[in-house]
């Protein structure tokens, strides 16, 4: 009977981590961004585009990417941005940068939208990681709801 508790002891943690391992990995690095950051930046975005469609914005914001600086600690994280009125008439989609400053606050430094995107496809190593960009292009080339 000891045994058998001394094996539950020692295989439970091994088989919870198996477990864990089926697990597809959601971009670790866009996760430690503080759930308050993201309000902040989802909040600028929300305002940007208020002022674009002159009515009220709906934003919704898929993490793609984020850059580490030389600490490993991200950042500047990348998302997929839609951004549309309630009533559906006005509709952006595009790329937006949010930099996290040293405060922990976070910055939208910038948006692409998704006609730019198509336009000008050999800027973006102006603004993506090269490794982002194959993403961000399936994004603007795929028909979204």
């Amino acid at each position: 009977m000891r045994l058998s508790a001394l094996a539950l002891v020692i295989f439970a943690p091994a088989a919870a981590g198996a477990a864990q391992l089926d697990t597809p990995p959601t971009l670790p690095q866009v996760r430690s961004v503080n759930e308050m950051c993201l309000l902040d930046a989802k909040r600028e975005l929300s305002d940007f585009f208020r002022k674009k469609f002159h009515a009220e914005a709906f934003v919704d914001m898929q993490p793609k990417s984020s850059a580490a600086r030389s600490d490993e600690v991200p950042s500047a994280f990348y998302f997929w941005v839609r951004a549309s009125t309630e009533d559906a008439k006005q509709y952006r989609a595009g790329t937006a940068r949010v930099v996290l400053r040293v405060d922990s606050k976070c910055d939208v430094t910038g948006f692409i939208s998704k006609a730019d995107i198509l336009a000008s496809r050999a800027r973006l190593a102006d603004f993506l990681p090269a490794d982002l960009i194959p993403k961000i292009l399936w994004f603007a080339e795929t028909p979204q709801k």
